[in-house]
């Protein structure tokens, strides 16, 4: 039964999302090895190929399957993931960028110069709205993105985000530069993280 239950969750995270390479790299190698009665619950022990696997998934894939088990399976439940060598390794790997950057606190008043030309060069090449996963949580932050990106400056403006761990910020954010770089090419893109903006925000009060 449980194993007919993993079968329908994929089929509607890939009839969501066709052509999705994200699916094909990162979801599709995962299996159900077992499911467990426990009191709080029922657990789903899911078996992934590498350590990888497991970051990226538990960083960005997680809501969503928990969102599809909770259509089909009606009652609480867990997720286990286990590294299962076994399975197929990825036949393609994806910069994951680290979640632990420590943050370098301002020295002075002088910050290096950012060459905005060069500052497209953060923006994830992957991260586009064609590989975002949309599900039940995430699809009005998806439309809203994508109003933007079609008219840079109109309608929400600013767009803020806001959702915990996993949701696609990140890759909407990149989504939403990339297609702005790709059919505004006259528009200049700055892509920083929350640390810099702070740190530039704490040199230009004391300056």
């Amino acid at each position: 039964m449980e194993s007919q239950i993993w079968d329908v969750i994929k089929e509607n995270l890939k009839s969501k999302n066709p052509g999705n390479k994200y699916l094909e790299t990162w979801f599709d190698p995962i299996i159900l090895i077992e499911t467990e009665l426990a009191p709080s619950g029922t657990i789903f022990k899911l078996g992934v190929p590498t350590d990888l696997h497991k970051y990226w998934i538990s960083e960005n894939f997680l809501d969503r399957i928990c969102a599809e088990i909770s259509a089909v399976h009606r009652e609480p439940f867990q997720i286990q993931l286990i590294v299962n060598p076994d399975l197929d390794p990825p036949q393609k790997e994806f910069k994951v960028q680290s979640l632990n950057e420590a943050v370098v606190p301002v020295q002075n008043t002088q910050l290096p110069h950012i060459n905005l030309s060069t500052q497209q060069k953060v923006l994830n090449p992957e991260y586009t709205f064609s590989t975002f996963v949309v599900g039940r949580n995430n699809e009005f932050a998806h439309a809203a993105s994508f109003n933007v990106a079609k008219n840079p400056g109109g309608g929400y403006n600013p767009l803020f985000l806001c959702g915990p761990t996993g949701m696609g910020k990140t890759h909407l954010l990149n989504g939403v530069g990339n297609h702005i770089q790709d059919n505004f090419p006259q528009l200049r893109i700055r892509y920083v993280s929350a640390e810099r903006f702070l740190n530039e925000c704490i040199a230009g009060i004391r300056t």
